[in-house]
């Protein structure tokens, strides 16, 4: 047993949302229904509605006539207990321009004693006030709720501004609702506590008549979102974003299907002026074989005729290399690799090693080989151990790191 009102401009649902929340749901339940609302009877629901009960009744005051408009004043005298009642216009029935002698001339016939007898209010302000222990709902709408007397607003227990979505454009249909208290205006944002966008259900407008000729038509005002400049250039900004970033991989990042690698750093360019004969070789006995059970290493192809890392000729003739980092670009993939001279790393990039008159042909992020006149040599991302002599004082290995070396083959840059 609520008091509640609906209101918003001219044609933005207010009349529909009633029958939509209210008259349906009290007609499926059997209940007794008080209305002005234009259009409505018994007949006609029972004419667009299964599953009504007999129970079911519509009492409907014309309120175009005088007699009707008093009628409509004084409904808590006659109003069915238990009654939902729809009050359309409700700014017009209960103007705010009366006073406390148009207040008394609505009192109960008998006086208090007589409404305690039938079980009726008593006078106006009882009515509204103590709707509940009547089981009265009331519902009230209007196109300004500033039109809704104060003694009616200080009983409501919520109010719900209607706007018609139509005004954003003719491709937009339905209304949003917005709920606040009922001693708020609706102005402001912060007033409302829910906002929610509802449609009608065609049924609604089968049941009652929005107008008196019986004809409606959608509203004539709003404009169209997309003959707005700003409208349309924030559109094709957030269009050509979402394609660029389509084309350039950057939706399958997002979506974690696409991984990046981050290029490894390169060491400067050592001293060209040293002589690599004079480099002694690292043992191949300290190299490791590469890990068969590495879920890190499955891109590794074993080559039972050579150490993997170890080179034969060329520059790099009894030195140790092997894969320490790649990065991708579209269509080509470019490998960095760490060379062991006298037991510290130096990194090259491919490209330095045809310098040296190395080919080398890369097979996946953890493979490759390296040809140096017509021999091949393989080569692996697993880093190498270094010499005994880099160990130290407590016996543990130093990982490879990115040095500059007196005895390192020249390298070009990238």
């Amino acid at each position: 047993m609520s008091i509640s009102i609906h209101h918003g401009a001219n044609g933005s649902f207010k009349t529909a949302g009633v029958i939509s929340d209210y008259f349906i749901p009290a007609a499926k339940a059997g209940r007794v229904v008080v209305t002005n609302i234009r259009g409505v009877s018994r007949e006609r629901t029972f004419l667009h509605m299964q599953d009504v009960p007999d129970s079911f009744d519509v009492v409907f005051i014309d309120t175009d006539t005088r007699q009707g408009r008093y009628q409509m004043a004084t409904w808590f005298h006659w109003a069915p207990l238990g009654a939902l009642c729809l009050f359309d216009e409700s700014g017009v029935m209960f103007p705010k321009a009366w006073r406390q002698k148009d207040l008394d001339a609505l009192d109960y016939p008998g006086g208090p004693d007589q409404a305690s007898i039938d079980g009726r209010p008593a006078n106006w302000i009882e009515a509204w006030e103590m709707h509940r222990h009547f089981n009265w709902d009331i519902v009230l709408t209007a196109p300004n709720i500033k039109s809704i007397r104060d003694d009616i607003r200080q009983t409501t227990e919520g109010a719900y501004k209607h706007k018609n979505k139509a005004l954003l454009g003719p491709m937009f249909r339905g209304y949003k609702e917005g709920y606040h208290d009922a001693q708020k205006n609706g102005q402001s944002a912060s007033d409302f506590d829910v906002i929610r966008d509802k449609r009608v259900n065609p049924l609604v407008f089968r049941l009652y008549d929005s107008t008196k000729t019986g004809v409606a038509s959608q509203t004539l005002n709003g404009f169209n979102l997309f003959k707005s400049p700003r409208i349309v250039f924030a559109l094709g900004i957030a269009i050509s974003a979402f394609v660029y970033a389509t084309a350039t991989g950057g939706y399958e990042i997002l979506l974690g299907t696409r991984t990046t690698t981050q290029a490894q750093p390169i060491a400067p360019a050592p001293d060209p002026s040293v002589d690599l004969s004079s480099q002694a070789p690292v043992p191949v006995s300290v190299v490791p074989p590469v890990p068969v059970d590495d879920s890190d290493n499955r891109d590794v192809v074993p080559r039972p005729d050579r150490q993997a890392g170890s080179i034969d000729s060329g520059p790099l003739s009894g030195l140790r290399l092997w894969i320490s980092g790649y990065v991708t670009a579209p269509n080509r993939i470019y490998y960095s690799l760490s060379v062991l001279v006298d037991g510290d790393p130096v990194e090259y990039l491919a490209s330095d090693l045809r310098q040296m008159g190395y080919q080398f042909n890369g097979y996946g992020r953890c493979y490759g080989e390296i040809v140096y006149q017509g021999e091949s040599y393989p080569v692996t991302c697993v880093p190498l151990v270094l010499r005994n002599d880099s160990l130290g004082p407590s016996g543990a290995v130093r990982e490879g790191r990115n040095v500059e070396h007196t005895n390192a083959p020249p390298r070009t840059a990238l």
